[in-house]
């Protein structure tokens, strides 16, 4: 048994195939791009996927802690994240509201729900863009 590395890993196949072009065409259908995006200002990671899951998990759920869990993140590292963010953006990203009623939570703030909006938008059309050169080229 041979094998090839693949972009999702790696793919085997039986040393009995005939051609390369089977190989290739065993690749072409296995074969999807994939990206990773994040934004940087002087070098310092200000939005990525990771962040924007957390935030639209807390919004979501309404909680830090709950969002983290369900991340399996600890809350420390949750928390900083969006510390971190929101000291190099210079906006608050977070509003928590402790106790009560209801026992406090978190929500997002506006500009948090604005700067997911263009993070998601940004994401979609570059990842639709990659794609097109990706059938261009591979297809």
């Amino acid at each position: 048994m041979g094998s090839v590395r693949g972009v999702d890993g790696l793919l085997t196949f039986n040393k009995s195939l005939k051609s390369e072009v089977e190989v290739e065409r065993l690749l072409d259908s296995a074969m999807e791009v994939r990206c990773r995006l994040w934004i940087e200002e002087d070098g310092k990671y200000i939005m990525g996927d990771g962040l924007y899951e957390l935030l639209t998990t807390i919004d979501k759920v309404g909680s830090i802690n709950k969002a983290a869990e369900k991340l399996s993140m600890s809350y420390r590292q949750a928390w900083g994240k969006i510390k971190q963010s929101e000291g190099y953006l210079g906006k608050k990203l977070v509003d928590t509201h402790i106790g009560g009623e209801r026992g406090g939570g978190t929500t997002l703030t506006r500009e948090a729900k604005d700067i997911l909006k263009k993070y998601s938008e940004l994401k979609e059309r570059a990842v639709a863009e990659i794609q097109k050169i990706f059938e261009k080229e591979y297809g």
